[in-house]
């Protein structure tokens, strides 16, 4: 559903990595088909990620990273649409600064910014708060509410940091071993499970 956010909880080789990869076609689907309810022929309509930690050119600054992905997607650069994406993720100030010498917390918001290239109707995050600080982690958290809020975006989320996951996301699916085990509400699956919280 637009606007929903979507939490994946999985062990360590559970098959998270393979599904995402499969969502954004850097695999082939071997069988089958992947359907998007409500967001028919998705990848034509733009599907923006972060999978496997922030990706960037360390010896250019957050504005010249940004170019390169409008030219990598095709897209024409605007300098307000730029300004724009940096202002969101609060990089609107970080000048000529090489992205190498950013923080971790800058360069993930970077990577965030990145992702919105294009203004995809998808968000595909894996593990988007990996190695933040607390700060850090709030500043994500607070970016994908307002990016929910105001673009209408649906997000796919996979993170193993259970206590922040049921902060943002509507529905879960639990993967064991390849098998989905759960798919459905968090509130559902919480008063199932008789806790308050996914941890």
């Amino acid at each position: 559903t637009p606007g929903n956010c979507y939490g994946i909880i999985c062990a360590n080789g559970a098959g998270k990595t393979t599904l995402i990869k499969l969502l954004l076609d850097i695999i082939p689907v071997t069988s089958g088909e992947i359907i998007v309810s409500d967001l028919d022929n998705y990848k034509s309509k733009g599907v923006g990620a972060i999978v496997g930690g922030p990706s960037y050119y360390g010896n250019l600054n957050a504005y010249k990273n940004m170019k390169v992905v409008y030219y990598m997607k095709n897209l024409s650069p605007s300098d307000n649409e730029i300004g724009e994406l940096l202002k969101l993720v609060g990089l609107q100030d970080v000048g000529n600064k090489k992205v190498k010498n950013f923080s971790m917390g800058m360069k993930q918001r970077l990577c965030i910014a990145i992702s919105l290239v294009g203004n995809p109707q998808m968000l595909i995050w894996d593990e988007p708060i990996n190695g933040l600080d607390p700060e850090g982690i709030i500043e994500v958290r607070n970016l994908i509410m307002q990016i929910r809020k105001e673009r209408k975006v649906t997000f796919l989320i996979a993170s193993h940091i259970l206590n922040e996951l049921d902060k943002v996301v509507d529905e879960i699916v639990v993967i064991k071993r390849g098998k989905i085990m759960y798919s459905g509400g968090i509130q559902q699956f919480l008063s199932d499970y008789e806790e308050d919280t996914l941890e």
